[in-house]
């Protein structure tokens, strides 16, 4: 038995699919989002990964706060228009 390397192995789908990412980064205008996808399709080619999920880390870190204060301001909006209404 011997180890082979993930992208060894699964070169055929991760090639083409590295490169898709690669197109989609180049029309991402965030470039954080740009960043974590060259980073990925990167590391579909050398399994190294470290990168580009620290990437994600920082990357849903980003949106989790985007998103909550989102829906803090969204969940203002209805209190003042439900306060208006009444």
């Amino acid at each position: 038995m011997k180890a082979v390397p993930y992208s060894q192995e699964y070169r055929e789908y991760l090639e083409p699919t590295a490169k898709l990412l690669l197109e989609a980064a180049a029309l991402v205008e965030d470039a954080s989002v740009r960043n974590f996808l060259e980073l990925r399709a990167k590391a579909f080619l050398d399994d190294n990964y470290y990168d580009s999920d620290a990437a994600w880390y920082l990357l849903s870190l980003s949106l989790s706060l985007s998103l909550s204060l989102s829906l803090s301001l969204s969940r203002l909006v209805l209190s003042l228009n439900s306060l208006f209404i009444s």
